[in-house]
């Protein structure tokens, strides 16, 4: 006989405000590379104006210096794989419980609404369990 052992995850609300704040700042750090981005590529596509003494269009901006462009390209990059990572850490809203008190933890806790059920402590997964709230209604115990 073996045994089964279920499987989920547990947030504290301390926990949850750390990965929203992480999550926050990535994208701030994302928002704020892509505008340095976008603000060099506004430059280099801007209208031309007229030049009176040389009596001709000409570009309203020097061209911007090619490593300067790399490097803000890079990071544009790096801060957009942080962004999806912390994004990937958070847990999904829709999928945690509501908050509830958990002795010894302040703030209380969300539960994942899912999880696994396992053949003993790390062994295969044999199948998925979930969990919903219960109303007090009967009809809240039947599928």
């Amino acid at each position: 006989i073996h045994s089964r052992c279920m499987t989920g995850r547990v947030y504290s609300k301390k926990e949850l405000d750390r990965l929203n704040a992480d999550y926050y700042q990535a994208r701030e750090e994302l928002w704020e590379a892509g505008g340095e981005l976008g603000d060099i590529y506004d430059r280099a596509s801007a209208s031309k104006r007229w030049d009176e003494e040389s009596g001709s269009w000409v570009k309203r901006y020097d061209n911007e210096n090619p490593f300067k462009v790399a490097q803000k390209q890079l990071f544009y990059w790096g801060a957009k794989a942080k962004q999806g990572r912390k994004m990937a850490e958070r847990p999904d809203l829709n999928e945690l419980s509501d908050r509830g008190n958990l002795p010894g933890v302040d703030g209380g806790v969300y539960i994942a609404k899912e999880g696994v059920v396992r053949v003993g402590k790390d062994g295969p997964v044999c199948g998925k369990w979930s969990a919903r709230p219960i109303t007090g209604a009967p009809a809240s115990y039947r599928s």
